[in-house]
């Protein structure tokens, strides 16, 4: 039975994540007793990475997991290495070919704090990740076409067969998220509801560019 969840933000975001705060909010209207837990991701990736693991290593068997974005690569490999079920909000795949663009000084979206991204950080993104992903893991995906940082195909390339939600249009921060809500409840096991169905608004076959 799940008794935590935690939602991994994603690059230059905080816990003041617009879907983190409204996961949080429908949760509370549509669950009882959940521990829901957001944490504020170091920029370091080994030290977010550890940042998980701690608070999975709380509750045992008893978490899941949502992430967007670069909380979404987080998660599928705390995923591979925990057997943890997660949901993957837009996941950022590959983020070691993303980071290159994104070092030097950034600001936090939220907080406006300032932070430098290192030739460190786009070491430890490569050594966490998994070129080889397993089959038959506890997965879900929650996809839009419209996502202008990321290429969806590349989600669904990765982990073919795995219960997803796919809307056309939309944006990397995924609009309208809470509709999708209770399929993703439904996925973690938090609440009985029908699987997360699959939408082909557009053609998913072949390769992303």
């Amino acid at each position: 039975m799940i008794k935590r969840l935690i939602y991994l933000h994603g690059f230059a975001s905080s816990p003041q994540s617009t879907k983190a705060v409204a996961l949080g909010q429908w949760l509370q209207q549509h669950t009882t007793g959940l521990d829901y837990q957001v944490p504020a991701l170091s920029i370091d990736p080994a030290e977010a990475f550890a940042q998980a693991e701690t608070l999975i290593a709380e509750a045992p068997g008893e978490t899941a997991l949502v992430g967007s974005s670069l909380g979404g690569f987080y998660a599928l490999h705390l995923c591979i290495q925990h057997s943890v079920p997660a949901a993957l909000v837009n996941p950022a795949m590959h983020p070691d070919r993303l980071l290159p663009t994104k070092l030097g000084k950034q600001y936090n979206w939220h907080t406006g704090e300032p932070f430098i991204v290192t030739e460190a950080h786009l070491a430890a993104l490569k050594r966490i990740k998994h070129h080889d992903i397993p089959s038959g893991l506890p997965l879900s995906l929650f996809l839009q076409t419209g996502d202008m940082t990321l290429d969806y195909r590349e989600a669904l390339q990765a982990l073919p067969g795995i219960p997803s939600w796919i809307e056309g249009g939309g944006d990397h921060g995924f609009k309208h998220f809470k509709r999708c809500l209770p399929a993703l409840a439904g996925q973690l096991g938090l609440i009985h509801s029908t699987k997360a169905r699959q939408y082909e608004p557009v053609s998913v076959q072949g390769n992303a560019p």
